[in-house]
C-alpha cells in the first residue's frame, strides 16, 4: 500500500510539473462559466480554481486588495470575478504581476446560458493575454512606452503693440521641445516678425520693422481635461532696422540696431488632439533705449516696451 501511494503522488507531481501552466482564480457560482473559462483555458494549461465564497467587489483600490489576498491563499497569477455597480454588472481581472484590476461591462448578470458563458469566458481569454498568465506566445505585447521627450511646432498670428507707434501685424514660429522628464516644462526656441509699419517725421518719410529670435522656457498648467494654462519667460534678440529719406536733405539711408530683450507671456491653450489651439499675449522688454537720428534730429524713438496679442496652432510630434 505505501508503494501505490508514493507511486501516485509522483505521477500527480509529474503531470503537474508538465503541464507548466499558471494558476487563476474564477470568483463564481455560476457552473457554466466555470465549464465555458475551464475548457476556454484548457489549450493554454491553465489551471482554473473555482472560489465561489470570495468577496471582491466593484470599488478601488479595496477590491484590488482583496484579489491580492485571494490570489495569494491560493498561489495564483491572476483573479476573475463579476460585480454590480451602480445596477450594471462587469467582469474584472486583476493581474498579481501589474498589481492593476481592469474592467469589461457585461450585458447581463449571472447566472448564464451556455452562449452567454462562452462569451464571457472568451472575453477572459483576451484579458489574460495581457498578463503573464497566458503562455509567452500567447501574450499581447505591451504598448511601447512614450518617447522620453516630444516636439511641438507652433505657429502664432496677431498684433504687436508699441506706445506712441501703429498697431503692426505680427507673425511668429516655434519649436518647442517637451521632455517627458521634466513635465510640465518645455523649452523653446522661435522667431518673431512683422511687415513693419510707416515713419514720418518732419521732412523724413521711412519704414521701421523688426525681427527677433528668442529662446525661452515655459510650463504648461493644466487647468481642466484639455485646456492649459502655460507661462513663458526668456531672452529675445532683436534686429531693428529703419530705411527712408530726408526729402529736404535729398539723401536716403538704411540703419540697424540690435537690442536684447527679455521675454515673458502667458497663454491659454485647448488641446483639440492633433492640433492645439491657443490665445497667447507677451511682452518684450528691451535692455537699453534705442534712439534713430538723421542730422542729428530724432526721428524714432523705438519704444523700451513691445507687446503682441496672438492666436496660437501647434502640431505635436512624437
Amino acid at each position: 500500500m505505501p508503494r501505490a501511494l508514493i507511486a501516485i503522488a509522483v505521477v500527480a507531481a509529474l503531470a503537474n510539473t508538465a503541464s507548466g501552466g499558471e494558476r487563476l482564480v474564477l470568483v463564481s457560482s455560476d457552473p457554466e462559466l466555470e465549464r465555458a473559462t475551464t475548457a476556454a483555458l484548457a489549450a493554454w494549461a491553465v489551471d482554473v480554481m473555482v472560489d465561489p465564497g470570495a468577496e471582491v467587489g466593484p470599488t478601488m483600490p479595496q477590491a484590488a486588495e482583496r484579489a491580492q489576498t485571494v490570489a495569494a491563499a491560493r498561489q495564483a497569477r491572476a483573479v476573475v470575478w463579476i460585480a454590480e455597480a451602480e445596477g450594471r454588472p462587469s467582469l474584472w481581472l486583476y493581474d498579481v504581476t501589474t498589481r492593476k484590476a481592469v474592467a469589461v461591462k457585461l450585458a447581463s448578470a449571472p447566472p448564464f446560458d451556455p452562449p452567454a458563458a462562452a462569451a464571457i469566458a472568451l472575453a477572459i481569454k483576451t484579458l489574460i493575454r495581457f498578463s503573464a498568465v497566458a503562455p509567452e506566445t500567447e501574450r499581447y505585447a505591451p504598448p511601447p512606452p512614450p518617447p522620453a521627450r516630444r516636439l511641438l511646432l507652433e505657429a502664432r498670428a496677431g498684433a504687436r503693440l508699441r506706445r506712441h507707434s501703429p498697431v503692426e501685424a505680427g507673425f511668429g514660429l516655434d519649436a518647442v521641445l517637451l521632455p517627458r522628464a521634466l513635465a510640465p516644462i518645455g523649452f523653446s526656441a522661435g522667431v518673431r516678425a512683422g511687415p513693419g509699419f510707416e515713419v514720418a517725421r518732419g521732412s523724413f518719410v521711412g519704414h521701421y520693422d523688426d525681427s527677433a529670435v528668442g529662446v525661452g522656457v515655459r510650463a504648461a498648467l493644466r487647468l481642466a481635461s484639455q485646456l492649459s494654462l502655460v507661462p513663458t519667460a526668456g531672452v529675445s534678440a532683436h534686429l531693428a532696422r529703419l530705411r527712408g529719406s530726408d526729402l529736404t536733405l535729398g539723401s536716403s539711408a538704411t540703419d540697424r540696431r540690435l537690442n536684447p530683450a527679455l521675454d515673458a507671456g502667458v497663454q491659454i491653450e485647448l488641446d483639440l488632439g492633433r492640433p492645439r489651439v491657443g490665445l497667447a499675449a507677451e511682452t518684450a522688454f528691451f535692455a537699453r533705449r534705442q534712439r534713430f537720428l538723421v542730422a542729428g534730429a530724432q526721428v524714432y524713438d523705438v519704444p523700451l516696451v513691445v507687446g503682441a496679442l496672438s492666436l496660437t496652432l501647434g502640431l505635436p510630434f512624437w
